[in-house]
């Protein structure tokens, strides 16, 4: 993954509707079908012809294990459609269960690891030196604190996943765009070499997110996305995708 040869099916899992749709969008193309669905009606609604297929989860309020169980059943199922892409979208405040569900995706799927990028540049979220910002101020001394289902208690990414992630953790740092294209292509396979199955990215523009895009699309075929609608809108220009119709909740568009 991604193998854009075999098969056009992108599909974006989430762990509540608002960021499935949001990001779902991103994917979609003209006159194609597209599907908005929560994971129990993966077995009720036909999906063959889906290109872009938006599945929520509604687990960033459960109990961690619940959750990974949860997402690791979905990705189960999503398998055998055999979609060319998928994008795990995350919280751009890194609320819910962000590591366990990682976790269970890289569990159950043949991939090397994952790129990682929470930051939304456009929305005020970014994360620099490793440190996630919402508007300038890092997020667990934010409102996000204070979310009453779920609080934000850490805003270094590397600290914050590998408090309950099993899996080496890397991080590509914002100076590292400044030495070009190359160096942070090979940093990553650096990490990779390392064994590090996450690996968090820097990142306080857009076009950072999409050079994630571009660099994990062009040399590391292997490795999924995980991120919020600003990563997932890298992907897509690199995809050449756009946003021509809204997505249909529980049946096809198109």
């Amino acid at each position: 993954m991604p193998n854009l040869a075999f098969r056009e099916l992108i599909v974006v899992l989430a762990d509540d509707l608002t960021g499935a749709a949001d990001t779902g969008v991103r994917f979609l193309r003209a006159d194609r079908p597209a599907c908005l669905l929560a994971f129990s009606e993966l077995d009720n609604v036909p999906l063959e012809k889906a290109d872009v297929l938006s599945v929520y989860t509604r687990s960033r309020a459960l109990d961690g294990k619940i959750a990974a169980e949860r997402v690791g059943g979905t990705v189960e199922k999503l398998q055998s459609l055999r979609p060319a892409l998928i994008y795990k979208k995350l919280d751009s405040c890194i609320r819910g269960n962000v590591a366990r569900e990682l976790d269970a995706i890289l569990e159950r799927l043949p991939i090397q690891a994952c790129f990682i990028a929470p930051a939304f540049p456009e929305q005020g979220r970014t994360t620099v030196h490793g440190i996630h910002f919402l508007h300038g101020v890092p997020v667990a001394e934010t409102e996000m604190a204070r979310d009453p289902i779920t609080p934000v208690a850490q805003s270094d990414l590397a600290r914050f996943l590998a408090a309950e992630s099993f899996y080496q953790v890397g991080r590509i740092d914002i100076d590292d765009y400044d030495q070009g294209r190359e160096f942070v292509r090979n940093r990553i396979a650096t990490l990779l070499g390392q064994g590090c199955r996450s690996i968090i990215f820097d990142a306080a523009h857009q076009e950072h997110l999409n050079l994630v895009a571009e660099l994990g699309l062009s040399f590391f075929t292997d490795c999924i996305f995980a991120g919020s609608a600003g990563l997932a809108a890298g992907v897509a220009k690199k995809l050449g995708r756009s946003r021509p119709a809204p997505l249909h909740a529980g049946k096809t568009s198109g």
